[in-house]
């Protein structure tokens, strides 16, 4: 009897499970980083502080926005999009999105509450317990993959687009509200990015990408690049000296607070909008 030769990667699957594994590693660096040193956790609580500046010009809107996101809503919303891949006849992506929204948000919530914690290094106050990684950052990022797996492919780009906004919005908000900061943010986007390159089918289609994935990938580009420089730049002037509370919010009102709330803002458009044009392009030829 002939032996069934195995299951061979396709360069596509080989490049996405490499993409998913860096997105484990930089979440692995940016949580040992933002936690485990004096100087990562000083840069990291003077993103919230810089970043929350901003809250007086959105009018309450990010608050708003954040009270939309609830256990019942991602149930909802999930729902809506399996429903979305029944009725187009793709049941296996339903099952994709099933698994790839519990699957970021348990990797997030086990994460934070039972692996990460965050030493007490003198930084910002007494008590201030590890809110690594970002529930609503992880919900918001994994909603978004979901709806651009789903929908047909000729609105995959204005899907992401969508979805860009909105989880940069909520990546941003949660920060303006000092409910995180830059690491919890990134590190969700990360995770979400891991689950969903890993679980995005390869489709074949004959459709070209227009002027809204261009758009959002050259932007997002950009915006990462701009942002990650600016964030080394103020990484190497960040004191290894633990900073108080009071002193991180003295700092925020600084231009080095304000060029570290640019950046941190900048890398979360970024990162977003990378994650999703990423997953735009499985549908492709």
């Amino acid at each position: 009897m002939s032996e069934v030769p195995a299951p061979r990667l396709t360069r596509n699957q080989f490049f996405r499970l490499v993409a998913a594994v860096v997105c484990a590693i930089l979440t692995a660096i940016i949580a040992q980083q933002s936690l485990a040193t004096v100087k990562g956790q000083n840069f990291d609580g003077l993103t919230r502080f810089a970043v929350s500046l901003g809250k007086p010009f959105l009018f309450g809107a990010d608050t708003a926005a954040l009270d939309t996101i609830s256990m019942g809503a991602l149930i909802a919303l999930t729902g809506v999009v399996f429903l979305i891949a029944a009725a187009r006849k793709r049941r296996e992506l339903g099952i994709r999105v099933l698994i790839l929204v519990a699957g970021a948000n348990l990797t997030t919530q086990i994460l934070k509450h039972w692996i990460i914690h965050r030493p007490a290094l003198g930084v910002d106050y007494q008590g201030l317990a590890n809110s690594l990684p970002s529930g609503h950052t992880t919900v918001a990022m994994t909603a978004a993959i979901g709806i651009v797996m789903v929908v047909v492919p000729k609105w995959r780009s204005v899907a992401v687009f969508v979805g860009w906004l909105t989880t940069s919005f909520v990546g941003i908000a949660v920060m303006l509200n000092q409910w995180h900061r830059l690491s919890d943010v990134l590190t969700a986007i990360l995770i979400a990015a891991a689950w969903g390159l890993v679980l995005t089918p390869r489709e074949a289609t004959d459709r070209r990408f227009g002027h809204t994935h261009r758009v959002t990938l050259l932007v997002s580009l950009a915006a990462t690049l701009i942002g990650a420089i600016g964030i080394g730049v103020i990484w190497l002037r960040m004191t290894d000296i633990p900073l108080s509370e009071a002193a991180l919010q003295a700092a925020s009102r600084t231009p080095l607070g304000l060029a570290t709330g640019g950046a941190s803002v900048l890398t979360i458009i970024g990162l977003a909008g990378l994650v999703l044009a990423m997953v735009n392009t499985q549908a492709r030829h």
